[in-house]
Parts: structure tokens; C-alpha cells; sequence
């Protein structure tokens, strides 16, 4: 344990001034159903022995939490998110308005204070691509009430930039079509391999070819 000998502090629950001593625990918990377990930091009050959470930052236990369920679940973490809308050049009140979210919710969800939904991180996911991102702020763009001069030559500006990922879904998408335009011309061929062999086979039948079936029903029987 690291002893924290810089300054007493006031302990309310043996209502006493006391030195404090950092306890790392291994507990295990639940959120949402999801089960983890995580190394905690707690402060103990060297006078009663009771457990505090940290004086300076006593969220950082529970956002230590949030991260692990975020990585269990496969959602983004606090980190990804802020840093998602810094690569737009966004501040929290335009990013929350184009997502459709509150900007105190977007604010304690980049702190860590609070988990998003699924709901929200495929919004999240799908903005992670700047054309997904550009479609959405371009829907929502006449009915945005906050300033966005500039966001929108800046989304093309990204959109038009070299994006190996982006390369990947048009090389796929061109893959597709050609597949598809293969496939197209071989219908096309049988196609017309069956329209011909249909149009042969009418016209033996209606005799239009080496004499009428009833002329070689004739033929037969007076042979």
C-alpha cells in the first residue's frame, strides 16, 4: 500500500483527521447482466479502517468499469467517441445536435459517467465514415438550430481525401457489379439459346419445316 502522507484529511465516518493509505482491490461486479471484474482504488482511513473512493477523482472506479463492459460488449469506449468527434473538428453542442442526443448526456458519456445504448453506438459506428457522417449531417443539416459554417466543406473535404477503407467498399462494390454483369450476360445467353430452340421446335411442329406433320402422317400410311 502507498501511504498518502502529504496531508491529513477529515474522515466522515470516524469524524476524525487522518493519514490514508491506497488499497488496490480485484472485484467483481455486474452492469447490465454483463459480468466483469476489475482492480478498484480505494483510499483507507488509517485511524478506522473504513474504504473511500478517490478524493480527487471519485468517478474513476466506474469509469474503469464502463471501459471493460465497453470491450466486453463491443461498444465504443468514452476515448473512441471524444476522439470521433475531434477528428470532425466538432464541439460537444454540434456533435450531440447532428447525433440527435442532449449535449450534457453527450458530455457525461465522453466522461465516462454514463454508458450509451446500442442504439446510439450504431449511430456512433456509422459516423465513424465520413460519407455516412456527411448523408447525416446533410439530412438533418435545414433543421440544426447551432452555427456550422464551415462543417460542411470540411465533411467533403474528408470525404474526398484518400481513405483505405473507403477504397475497400468501392473495390468491393465494383467486384459486385462486374459479378453481377457476368452473370447478366450469361442469362441473356441461355436465354436466347432457349428462345431459339423453343422457336425451332414450333416450327416443326407447325410443319414449316421439310413438309407438314400431317403430310408425314400421310406419307407414313401410304407407304
Amino acid at each position: 500500500m502507498a501511504n498518502l502522507n502529504e496531508q491529513k484529511r477529515y474522515c466522515s465516518e470516524c469524524e476524525h483527521y487522518s493519514e490514508f493509505s491506497e488499497v488496490k482491490l480485484e472485484e467483481s461486479l455486474r452492469i447490465k447482466g454483463v459480468p466483469i471484474t476489475a482492480s478498484h482504488i480505494y483510499y483507507e482511513c488509517n485511524n478506522c479502517k473504513e474504504l473511500f473512493e478517490s478524493f480527487d477523482d471519485p468517478d474513476y472506479n466506474t469509469r474503469i468499469d464502463f471501459e471493460i463492459y465497453s470491450f466486453k460488449v463491443g461498444i465504443l469506449k468514452p476515448v473512441e467517441i471524444k476522439q470521433l468527434r475531434e477528428n470532425y473538428g466538432l464541439s460537444l453542442r454540434q456533435f450531440a445536435e447532428i447525433i440527435g442526443i442532449s449535449y450534457s448526456t453527450l458530455s457525461e458519456i465522453e466522461n465516462g459517467y454514463i454508458l450509451h445504448s446500442k442504439h446510439l453506438d450504431s449511430t456512433l459506428r456509422l459516423c465513424e465514415n465520413p460519407v455516412s457522417f456527411r448523408d447525416l449531417f446533410l439530412t438533418k443539416e435545414k433543421f440544426l438550430k447551432g452555427n456550422y459554417d464551415g462543417v460542411k466543406e470540411n465533411l467533403l473535404a474528408l470525404c474526398l481525401s484518400s481513405d483505405d477503407r473507403n477504397a475497400e467498399i468501392v473495390g468491393d462494390f465494383k467486384a459486385m457489379v462486374s459479378d453481377l454483369a457476368d452473370k447478366t450476360q450469361e442469362a441473356i445467353r441461355v436465354t436466347n439459346i432457349l428462345k431459339y430452340e423453343s422457336e425451332d421446335l414450333n416450327r416443326k411442329i407447325n410443319g414449316k419445316e421439310n413438309g407438314s406433320w400431317s403430310e408425314k402422317v400421310i406419307a407414313v400410311f401410304s407407304s
